[in-house]
């Protein structure tokens, strides 16, 4: 079996500052991770596995629930179903199924851990099923991995003191508001929204442009990035200049809290050079593949098999040309030209024709009983006579074809009269 390359890529799993009545302090749950990114393995076969720890600390006063939950999940080629997730705390069993049934499940109660300062330990493996087939190779799986205190959503009642609130959000990129605006013939503006206050940039590349997507910044693998605006904000918006019109662009958009948090991969075409009333292209979203593509502050996960995450086939859909504009490149004409016109005979065409006519003519009165050397010499000038009255008038090419049919004809037979005048004896 061929090897079908999956890439896991992952960012660290921090947590929320999150309203008072849902946690006490964020020091009270404290999560390290074993890497940041989590996961990060390449050439990760059917029949391999990766396994990494979660420790969590309970620092409020009261014993807690600790759950798990996979958000943000991306799977549009049903590679869950080959993957397996196992997580243990010890030697105890917490999890053990498909990632696709974990993604069902929702909120995963881990364990109850008690409070002041008590650490436990969780280990987490993923597996890819080793009777998976080639026919994965290319595909995309990607989800966040979140872990909080387990309880009841905010708004209960009074009484004493505790409780953890729900699991925490993380940070996500609402794809369907990722959208490129005014566009222009070198300049575009992106614009999107997260769910909490954090920064801008966007990363981008031409069409043409060699590039791979990958979890390092600046760029993220991209030849191109925009400055990172550290603003915190949840409406964002970045403009990108110096772009190259008639050009389709793909890019993604990047936000920080804590980690990085990166939007699936998009595309939009900027105008073309136009004669007349500028036409826009079409900017549309591509390779849209569900809301959080990598995002944080939690553990984001993404499975590749044999190409990184959002190469998926790109495009953005151009408007055709309208009647009011055309794109530089096409045939625009403007005005009173005639150059599409059928060429008109008339008398002003007709004066080279009849001036090579009487060439010809004296042409061959003048040949008679000259020498082959004076032929060859006329013939030359008549035949750039004619490549220069044709390159003039080559619209009348009936009337070319026939005059130069017949002076050449009338050449040929001055030359005839020529050999038998030379060869005529001499008295």
């Amino acid at each position: 079996m061929n090897k079908i390359l999956v890439t896991i890529l992952g960012l660290a799993l921090l947590l929320l500052v999150v309203p008072q009545s849902a946690l006490a302090d964020e020091s009270d749950l404290v999560v390290e991770f074993e890497d940041t990114p989590l996961f990060s393995e390449s050439d990760f076969k059917p029949g391999d596995s990766i396994i990494k720890f979660i420790k969590v600390t309970n620092n409020t006063g009261d014993t807690q629930p600790i759950a798990i939950e996979a958000i943000n999940q991306s799977d549009p080629d049903e590679m869950a179903s080959s993957m397996d997730i196992l997580i243990k705390e010890g030697s105890s069993t917490r999890f053990s199924n498909t990632l696709e049934k974990f993604f069902e499940g929702g909120e995963t109660l881990l364990s109850d851990l008690a409070g002041g300062g008590t650490l436990t330990q969780y280990d987490v493996t993923v597996s890819f099923n080793s009777s998976a087939g080639n026919d994965l190779q290319g595909k995309a799986l990607g989800f966040d991995l979140i872990v909080g205190f387990q309880g009841a959503e905010s708004g209960g009642g009074g009484g004493g003191g505790g409780g953890g609130g729900p699991l925490p959000p993380g940070l996500t990129i609402l794809e369907d508001t990722v959208t490129a605006t005014d566009v222009g013939q070198t300049s575009v503006t992106i614009i999107w929204t997260t769910s909490y206050s954090s920064t801008s940039q966007v990363v981008y590349a031409a069409d043409g442009e060699g590039y791979a997507f990958e979890l390092t910044p600046p760029n993220y693998g991209y030849p191109h990035a925009t400055a990172d605006d550290s603003t915190f904000v949840t409406n964002h918006s970045v403009t990108i200049t110096g772009l190259t019109p008639g050009t389709t662009y793909h890019y993604r958009v990047i936000s920080h809290a804590s980690p990085a948090t990166i939007s699936f991969e998009h595309a939009f075409t900027t105008l073309g050079i136009v004669l007349g009333i500028e036409q826009p292209l079409v900017s549309t979203p591509s390779g849209q593949v569900g809301n959080g593509a990598i995002t944080g502050p939690s553990s984001g996960v993404s499975f590749t098999a044999g190409r990184a995450a959002g190469t998926t086939e790109q495009g953005a859909a151009e408007q055709e040309p309208g009647e009011e504009g055309q794109v530089a490149g096409e045939n625009i004409f403007t005005g009173d030209r005639e150059s599409e016109e059928t060429c008109v005979y008339n008398n002003r065409n007709a004066t080279p024709f009849i001036i090579y006519a009487l060439l010809v003519l004296i042409s061959y009165a003048w040949l008679r009983n000259r020498t082959r050397l004076s032929w060859y010499a006329v013939s030359v000038i008549l035949t750039l006579a004619a490549v220069l009255l044709w390159y003039y008038a080559s619209c009348v090419l009936p009337l070319w074809l026939l005059l130069a049919i017949l002076g050449w004809f009338v050449l040929f037979s001055a030359v005839f009269e020529t050999e038998k005048y030379l060869a005529r004896p001499k008295l």
